[in-house]
């Protein structure tokens, strides 16, 4: 029973194409995260959301080491996330990730 499950579970995997895996311990923690913390109120691919705004190009406004900033002390209604639950290492991927939305 454990076999097909696990075999179940790497054809999901497998079924994602190989640019939109998400795992959080693959190479894309950047995004990993921010479709775990920030995808919800900003959209799938930064588009804008749930009371999100987009965050496409999002480096015509501020450099990485200000989105950092921004995550880590965000004006409301963006919830507060450094720290608990997202800590320094998770911060800077995301940020990058931010950084690369176009």
């Amino acid at each position: 029973m454990a076999l097909a499950n696990a075999s179940q579970a790497v054809a999901q995997i497998n079924a994602v194409p190989a640019a939109e895996r998400n795992l959080r311990f693959g190479i894309k923690q950047g995004r990993a995260i921010y479709n775990d913390f920030c995808a919800g109120w900003h959209g799938l691919r930064g588009e804008g959301g749930a009371g999100g705004p987009s965050l496409r190009n999002e480096t015509s406004r501020k450099d990485v080491p200000q989105i950092m900033d921004w995550i880590q002390h965000p004006d409301p209604p963006m919830p507060a996330m450094y720290l608990h639950p997202l800590m320094d290492a998770e911060v800077h991927e995301v940020a990058g990730y931010v950084a690369g939305l176009k």
